[in-house]
């Protein structure tokens, strides 16, 4: 008799045991916090990839999320500001005493976004519509947009204090049709009295202006350059056709920095043109070829007091591959538009 009263008060304390864990899982095991969801690349920010179109104007809704292993049963009234130290610290991290690598804090003219946002009872995130209109932004800058998920003063929530969860590091990238990455084999530089030497960039990057204008630098300029602003040429994509009979149309080429002596001495011309790919059957092949461009300039800042003139000739071209399936803001590097 005494063993089966054992083995009943064993029973007992063990249901009652498992019953007071399995209670436990109806508790927050961890925290819950406020944070954005963003995806920052290598350089700490996140890109976000605005067409120019309808004046360059983009509504980027960033995911901000209530974390814990237990349902929001409260509406969170969340604040948001500009984080004003990010960039610094970021710059310095990153680049060094490079200031001409640095990301400069992206003008207030161009972006709005809400202060506070609500995130309902049962919901465990939202989204913060940011507004940019990037019509007259210099594109040859790297501009990011700072933000923070302020304290509350209430405690009515915590913030997430990990680095990139309280803060997110937006940097608008303008693309066009004709912007991008394209290749710069055929174009080639050489300096005046020296024709035997010529030189070429594997690479040379065509940042916009507008939906039909872009620019990239003369010479062997590119962003790395604390002097390249000086060195802009500039290309329009008329849409005007050479020849009724043939699919190629002229460009206008042009420098507004009358210190360049820019002179061009041809009317550049472009094609454009597309597949689809024999297997992949979402993938679309494009094709844009920019051919007889020829042109002057001076490179007045490199030697002190001294000019040095270059003629560049040639061409450049690229193609993309387009995963059709996709909006263009969320094409891969394989679009060569970044």
């Amino acid at each position: 008799m005494r063993t089966i009263y054992k083995l009943l008060l064993v029973v007992l304390i063990g249901g009652g045991t498992l019953s007071s864990c399995n209670d436990e899982w109806t508790d927050e095991q961890f925290k819950q916090l406020i944070s954005f969801k963003t995806q920052p690349g290598g350089w700490g920010v996140t890109d976000v990839h605005v067409r120019y179109a309808n004046s360059a104007k983009y509504t980027y809704n960033l995911p901000v999320l209530v974390s814990g292993s237990t349902d929001n049963t409260d509406d969170r009234l969340v604040s948001f500001s500009l984080r004003d130290d990010t960039l610094d610290i970021l710059n310095f991290e990153k680049f060094g005493n490079r200031p001409e690598l640095y990301f400069r804090e992206l003008p207030q003219k161009y972006y709005s976004f809400p202060k506070e946002l609500t995130i309902p009872a049962g919901q465990s995130h939202a989204l913060l519509p940011i507004e940019f209109s990037l019509d007259g932004l210099d594109d040859s800058q790297k501009w990011a947009l700072p933000l923070k998920v302020c304290e509350d003063a209430n405690g009515t929530y915590a913030v997430n204090p990990r680095k990139y969860y309280r803060t997110a590091v937006l940097r608008p990238i303008l693309f066009n049709e004709f912007s991008g990455r394209f290749s710069g084999s055929s174009l080639l530089g050489t300096m005046a009295g020296e024709s035997d030497i010529k030189f070429s960039s594997t690479e040379i990057k065509l940042n916009v202006v507008t939906d039909s204008i872009v620019f990239f630098y003369a010479g062997q300029r590119t962003e790395d350059y604390e002097d390249r602003i000086n060195y802009k040429v500039f290309l329009q994509f008329t849409g005007d056709k050479v020849d009724s009979k043939k699919d190629l149309y002229k460009m206008k080429i042009w420098a507004e920095n009358e210190k360049l002596k820019f002179n061009s001495y041809s009317t550049p011309t472009y094609k454009v043109s597309s597949e689809m790919d024999a297997t992949k059957t979402y993938l679309k092949h494009t094709y844009i070829v920019i051919s007889d461009i020829d042109f002057d300039f001076v490179d007045y800042t490199s030697v002190p007091n001294y000019e040095i003139e270059y003629n560049m000739k040639g061409g450049l071209s690229v193609s993309r591959d387009l995963d059709t399936r996709k909006p263009d803001e969320d094409q891969g590097s394989d679009s060569k538009w970044w």
